[in-house]
């Protein structure tokens, strides 16, 4: 059945294929989710099946098949200590980075650690047995058998060099280190009896920052500060161990269309401890010309957290505008960066504000002591520049979809086509702007670009047009009364009154934590603060996450690798390992052991509101136009402050008492019904015609008067 690919999961060798496509440029990616489709289809579980597929199944063109073939490990495999190889990502001048997962298998076949060094390098060239190194590494559990992993190697001839043995393991050591929600994770480290040395990472499925502006273009100016607020978050990190990084530049910073991003490569960071080990010469130039702060140029041998910051600055610019700050040789690039006036991001694209603008220009101030000085001012700017953009300081929605779907089709082998279909009929997959693929109905299609390259297989991408049609009209009873362009509209609102303090998201994520700026969006205090402070040290800055993963329909509830970890019904929440909450049900939450929570999810009731007569628009994440399998989800706080509770909003909440999803406390009477309609929030009174919910406005709910407001960071800070 069609249905069926759409939910099939990859294996992890498929998986790895689909990501060597996209990562080395072979597939676009309405080609990698059709690649994604045909592995699943034709079972491509390991290199044998893997090389089977891209020799001889023909269901590929010729070019992006021996492509493909060239990165995939010979039939008898490839390993690096327990790690299986699945594909190879790219070549360094010193290294090679490939994509693997751990098999049990080898494994169990390790020697036992023991705590000399890695040996030198022998003659056994073949061999793959491993000590892992470093007390962190043996301490730490391996990564779960199948998990797609990132594995760094340092060649043997290289590894061999005493000095690049020490660098090696130093990014090992600063990386583990900063245990952070923002920077990508290592797993794991070791090396191999012919002397090659590895570490294993955690693998982040997104393009890097590079590669999405070049994709896509200059970012919106709310996603560009985001991005950078959660960069200018893990440089915090970095310089309370008092490191810097060195090499921050956007092909460095993955990045997702939904506004995550996480720091990578610390390869040549550095210590600014006076008892630090000096492995750079001194005069030395190291990092990349295009991003190098003014006394990194000059290879200064004090550099500190500033030189990271104007880094920073220029990878903002490059966000704003799609180009680099400045442009020439080599000489001109570095010189510009000491004596070249400042770029004003505005230049090309005049709708950027000022307090965007200003950021980027202190951020690159040519003398260190004019820019910000450490990581957390950046942040308050961002904060404060998001707040002014209307998004009330927190995180970004995703960028906005492609005006046209793109639909690629490919055909089904002869014997797995359903019955009475036609030799010209295909399955459709639609591609969203993150590249997740959608099986529908089959359409009738000829030869496409793939056709003629791919024996036996049509293929066509097809840019298709919204199609015209007359308005849908809204269901009986249906319909807003009053002037819907006064209704909120904005990413949180807050009903605060009678002694409550409720905070409603129209997002499909939300980050809980301690930090009471973005990319928070749930700031987690125990209160009175003054009574309570040792609790609320225990609470990470970033410590859980709750999001909508509407491929799935789940959704997920995940700890961000917090210090001091997160219960769920009584289990520890592993951390990085989104968990299923299921809808119905109330789920207890200990947050760091200080703060008890009760989130409870509610399944959708009814289909997609498609109009409603008196308000128009385009729809937005959240909403009862859309369709999505929940409408809510309810955080609760029962043993301290009760009065405040939170939701995520994904298309509609009713609060007050009785048959309320968000209680109130004391509350009785009717409940109020609040939620979204083409982005704008709206509501009304236990049944009949909706109202727009405007800023100011007072309703009832449950007895209780409760006024509207966009939200702020500001309502976290009171104390009753």
């Amino acid at each position: 059945m069609l249905s069926c690919l759409r939910i099939m999961p990859a294996s992890p060798q498929a998986e790895a294929l689909v990501q060597l496509a996209r990562k080395r440029r072979i597939l676009d990616r309405a080609g990698c989710a059709r690649l994604r489709i045909l592995l699943a289809e034709r079972g491509v579980v390991n290199q044998t099946t893997a090389r089977d597929f891209l020799e001889k199944a023909r269901l590929l063109p010729v070019g992006p098949a021996q492509q493909l073939l060239q990165h995939v490990p010979p039939p008898e495999g490839m390993a690096l200590g327990p790690y299986r190889v699945l594909a190879h990502l790219a070549d360094g001048g010193m290294g090679s980075v490939w994509l693997a997962v751990r098999d049990p298998a080898l494994t169990s076949a390790m020697p036992t650690p023991t705590p000399a060094p890695t040996p030198a390098p022998t003659p056994n060239a073949g061999s793959a047995s491993v000590r892992r190194s470093g007390e962190w590494a043996q301490a730490r559990p391996l990564p779960e058998p199948d998990r797609l992993v990132v594995v760094k190697t340092m060649k043997g001839q290289f590894a061999g060099l005493d000095e690049v043995r020490r660098r090696f393991n130093r990014e090992c050591r600063y990386m583990a280190e900063i245990n952070h929600p923002s920077v990508v994770g290592i797993l794991d480290h070791g090396g191999t009896e012919d002397g090659t040395l590895y570490m294993v990472l955690e693998f982040v499925e997104t393009g890097d920052l590079k590669e999405l502006v070049e994709q896509s273009g200059a970012l919106p100016e709310a996603m560009a500060l985001s991005f950078v607020h959660q960069v200018a978050d893990a440089l915090d990190e970095a310089h309370r161990r008092r490191l810097i990084h060195r090499d921050i530049k956007p092909a460095n910073i993955f990045a997702s269309p939904e506004g995550t991003c996480k720091l990578a490569d610390f390869g040549i960071a550095r210590s600014t401890s006076a008892e630090r080990t000096q492995l750079t010469m001194e005069g030395t130039l190291v990092g990349s010309p295009a991003y190098m702060s003014p006394e990194q140029v000059m290879a200064d041998k004090d550099l500190d957290i500033r030189s990271d910051l104007y880094a920073l600055g220029c990878v903002l610019y490059y966000c704003l505008t799609g180009k680099e700050p400045y442009k020439g040789r080599l000489q001109e690039v570095l010189h510009a960066h000491r004596t070249a006036p400042i770029p004003d991001p505005r230049a090309g694209r005049p709708e950027i504000t000022a307090k965007a603008a200003g950021i980027v220009q202190k951020l690159m101030a040519k003398k260190r002591e004019e820019r910000f000085q450490v990581p957390s001012e950046l942040r308050t700017a961002i904060a404060d520049a998001l707040a002014a953009l209307g998004t009330g300081g927190a995180a970004v929605p995703a960028m906005p979809a492609q005006t046209l779907d793109r639909t690629i089709t490919c055909d089904l082998l002869a014997e797995d086509k359903p019955p009475g279909s036609t030799s010209d009929s295909h399955p459709t997959v639609k591609v969203g702007a993150d590249g997740a693929a959608d099986v529908g109905a089959t359409m009738a299609v000829s030869a496409g670009e793939w056709g003629a390259a791919a024996a036996g297989v049509m293929t066509s991408v097809v840019q298709t047009p919204a199609p015209v049609a007359t308005a849908p009209q809204p269901p009986p009873g249906e319909s807003l009364q009053g002037d819907f362009s006064r209704a909120l509209q904005a990413p949180w609102i807050a009903l605060v009154g009678d002694g409550c303090h409720i905070l409603l998201y129209a997002r499909r994520q939300v980050t809980l934590g301690k930090l009471c700026e973005a990319p928070v969006d749930i700031c987690l205090r125990k209160h009175p603060t003054t009574a309570f402070r040792d609790d609320c040290l225990r609470i990470s800055r970033q410590h859980l996450q709750l999001r909508m993963d509407a491929p799935s329909g789940r959704l997920l509830l995940g700890d961000l690798g917090s210090g001091n970890g997160t219960v769920l019904d009584g289990s520890p929440l592993p951390a990085n390992s989104p968990h299923a909450i299921e809808p119905g049900s109330d789920h207890r939450l200990m947050v760091a052991g200080a703060l008890n929570l009760t989130l409870r999810a509610h399944a959708r009731q009814g289909e997609a509101l498609t109009a409603l007569a008196g308000a128009s628009g385009q729809p937005g994440d959240c909403g009862l136009d859309c369709q999505l399998p929940f409408d809510n989800a309810v955080i609760s706080r029962p043993d301290n402050r009760p009065g405040m509770a939170y939701a995520l909003v994904l298309r509609r909440l009713r609060i007050g008492g009785g048959t309320a999803e968000l209680a109130l406390p004391q509350a009785s009477g009717a409940p109020a019904e609040l939620a979204l309609f083409a982005g704008r929030w709206i509501w009304r009174p236990g049944g009949g015609a909706w109202q727009p919910l405007s800023d100011g406005l007072a309703i009832e709910a449950g007895g209780k008067r409760l006024k509207a407001r966009a939200g702020g960071y500001d309502i976290f800070q009171t104390e009753s």
